[in-house]
């Protein structure tokens, strides 16, 4: 299978084209969880409980993201050229981590909505996904998902399609 990749520019051997956008959903608990201040995302991510559950994937070029669940995640990874692709998440600090910590991806450019939004919109919204996604109206998460997925480890077939 031929690997997914930008044509670069002949200005720069590390021009990009293929922007990959990915957004991992993980384990998460009452005492484990990135909300707990004593937590930094660096021991979230290299905990021994951590555990992806999924990762949405969509690219510049597709029109829908696809899910992968949690055993399908390296091979979906692998179907990208990422010394030649860029990385787009919301807070990539967190899943950039998640990809080179956990699954061995160093994408060439690394871009985040996080950060972009945040000199855009100031601190007049937060600075969530969905509350910006909602800001600029879009859909935004469907309500309640992760509280329903709280403390478990292993997510049922429904709860992956969800």
């Amino acid at each position: 299978m031929q690997k997914r990749q930008a044509s670069a520019s002949a200005n720069s051997k590390f021009s990009t084209q293929l922007i990959v956008g990915l957004d991992f959903e993980t384990y998460y608990d009452t005492k484990y969880s990135l909300k707990n201040k004593d937590t930094s995302t660096s021991e979230y991510v290299r905990d021994k409980r951590f555990h992806a559950h999924g990762v949405s994937i969509k690219t510049n070029l597709e029109k829908y993201p696809r899910w992968y669940k949690h055993d399908e995640i390296k091979h979906a990874l692998a179907q990208y050229n990422w010394k030649k692709c860029a990385v787009l998440c919301h807070n990539t600090a967190f899943d950039g981590l998640i990809l080179s910590h956990h699954y061995g991806v160093v994408p060439v450019y690394y871009h985040d909505s996080l950060s972009m939004a945040r000199p855009l919109f100031g601190h007049d919204i937060g600075a969530g996904l969905d509350e910006v996604a909602r800001y600029l109206g879009y859909k935004g998460k469907t309500s309640d998902i992760l509280e329903r997925t709280k403390g478990k480890y292993y997510l049922t077939k429904k709860e992956t399609r969800e």
